[in-house]
């Protein structure tokens, strides 16, 4: 476990014996194999599954604001990580929000950084983030159980992916205000959210294949005896030249960072730099100018190489992961997105999977990097103008034809 600096981090007794069920995961690196449930271990009953969402995310995105929706939703994982002090934790990124498995021994800690957020969000950029969680025992009584597994993006650095029908079971319960499920109310709280490491600075990833595919596909009915995912994988896999990475919308051709950091003010706004706001704000451009030339030009100091990061960057790019839903953002050719969006609508045809997709021209990474100094950094991937978000407007569609039919 790599504790960072900079955290608020509780004290590394309290953390091993909190998140030791995760930290002794074994992780895997073959993706193809996420769909394996020998891979998952069942989370404990005293976990919540966080579940953080902008409320009217697809008009926000629809009016252009993509880039402020990414970032609060990237913002929940980052005042996570930090409060916590390590980013060995169990989250996922969802576009518009994320999700959480937090212990209940720490939730508190947790869910007053997320409530400072959740006033900044509204504060700043009048976007509501609702925040519910509902503790994992109530998911498994009634039939859901939370399950975990870890895959490794590269050594040290790993994704949380779910499996057990937990993750959506909780969010029909959160958005549908069930009793055993909690959100977050606008309770008055003080200080900024602790967002160190958040940023999103890069220039926007032009496609170099042609379009960037971002997907959503949710199984239905899977069972060890018809399974889904594993096919379905097995042949995406073989559109893609059979190898995922290839698809990865991070390349070094196309990773690039602006001599003025343009994006800065939506960071520098979020994370609300206190009264002296005026300083820490030209403080921190100026460090954001000086960063952003030591990772154009590849310098390498004592503490920090340049080349390495970008390296390293493209590993841990999250642009393929699983929470019941497969979520992947994808740069294609057209002859690899007709054969895919082929492949799904063929599916979802059959009634074995709802999805949606999106198409753009550019993917979007917002980053987590809590130490710069260390291999230990996450950069979420999402298609732009609104990947994410606007796919799951497809896939809530055609489940809710779904529910009417049934």
């Amino acid at each position: 476990m790599q504790a960072l600096p900079h955290a608020l981090r509780l004290p590394v007794m309290d953390l091993i014996a909190h998140f030791a069920f995760y930290h002794a995961l074994p992780p895997f690196q073959d993706f193809s194999l996420v769909a394996n449930d020998a891979l998952y271990q069942e989370v404990p009953d005293d976990w919540l599954v966080v579940l953080t969402d902008i409320r009217g995310s697809t008009k926000a995105v629809q009016d252009g604001r993509y880039k402020e929706v990414n970032l609060v939703g990237a913002a929940t994982i980052s005042s996570y990580v930090n409060i916590i002090g390590t980013l060995d934790l169990p989250f996922v990124f969802g576009g518009d929000g994320a999700t959480l498995l937090v212990p209940i021994a720490v939730s508190q800690l947790v869910l007053e950084d997320l409530a400072r957020l959740k006033r900044l969000s509204q504060q700043e950029y009048g976007l509501e983030l609702r925040i519910g969680y509902v503790a994992v025992g109530t998911l498994k009584a009634r039939g859901c159980p939370v399950k975990v597994a870890k895959y490794e993006l590269s050594p040290g650095n790993y994704l949380a992916q779910f499996k057990g029908g937990g993750l959506t079971l909780a969010e029909d319960m959160i958005k549908g205000n069930a009793p055993q499920a909690h959100l977050l109310t606008d309770a008055p709280v003080t200080g900024p959210a602790h967002l160190y490491g958040l940023s999103c600075r890069l220039n926007p990833l032009k496609s170099t294949r042609g379009q960037v595919l971002t997907i959503l596909c949710k199984p239905l009915h899977e069972t060890p005896e018809h399974p889904i995912l594993p096919v379905l994988l097995e042949q995406l896999t073989a559109i893609l030249n059979d190898d995922l990475r290839s698809a990865t919308p991070v390349r070094p051709e196309n990773v690039s960072w602006p001599v003025f950091p343009r994006k800065f003010s939506l960071e520098a706004r979020l994370k609300s730099f206190s009264s002296i706001f005026v300083v820490n704000w030209i403080v921190n451009y100026v460090w954001a100018l000086v960063s952003n030339r030591v990772l154009a030009w590849g310098i390498a100091t004592k503490k920090f190489d340049a080349e390495q990061y970008k390296v390293k960057q493209k590993l841990n790019s999250d642009f393929k992961k699983y929470d019941e839903t497969l979520r992947m953002v994808l740069d294609c050719t057209p002859a690899q997105i007709e054969a895919i969006q082929q492949l799904l609508a063929d599916y979802q045809q059959r009634g074995r999977i709802i999805y949606g997709t999106h198409l753009s021209s550019e993917a979007l990474m917002t980053c987590v990097v809590p130490s710069a100094s260390t291999d230990h950094h996450v950069h979420f991937i999402d298609g732009a103008m609104g990947g994410y978000t606007l796919a799951a407007t497809q896939l809530k569609a055609q489940a809710k034809a779904l529910k009417h039919a049934a």
